[in-house]
């Protein structure tokens, strides 16, 4: 396998649905390490609404669920495709969603730590 498919697959894996609103999803890339460490130290000043809004801006890659309804007051109920600049102008009206989005990825964030951290425990166990 080449490292173009490699990586695709760890951003795959990576990937997670959030539900925002009963049948509406954001799709979204978990934070690595270092994407979170320069995310949390530029926004540790922010309140948690923008902290939120911030880091859902960066991992937000698509949504699941959205009509031209739920986006404009007279919309058709045909689904809308993901466009990065449209999400981020609905964001903006909707910190629940992004609270929500921030805290899925929060807890992904830390059990993926968790994991790293109970993986390097075992393989220091079993390399003594």
């Amino acid at each position: 396998m080449d490292a173009a498919a490699l990586l695709a697959l760890r951003r795959k894996a990576r990937r997670m649905e959030v539900e925002v609103e009963p049948g509406k999803f954001v799709v979204v890339e978990a934070l690595t390490t270092k994407t979170a460490a320069r995310l949390f130290r530029e926004i540790r000043g922010e309140s948690n609404t923008e902290r939120a809004y911030a880091v859902s801006e960066v991992a937000t890659i698509g949504w699941k669920g959205f009509t031209e309804s739920d986006l404009i007051v007279s919309g058709a109920s045909d689904l809308v495709d993901f466009d990065k600049s449209l999400f981020l102008d609905v964001i903006a009206e909707h910190p629940g969603w992004a609270i929500t989005i921030a805290d899925a990825l929060m807890a992904r964030y830390l059990k993926d730590s968790d994991r790293e951290a109970e993986d390097e425990k075992n393989s220091a166990t079993t390399s003594t």
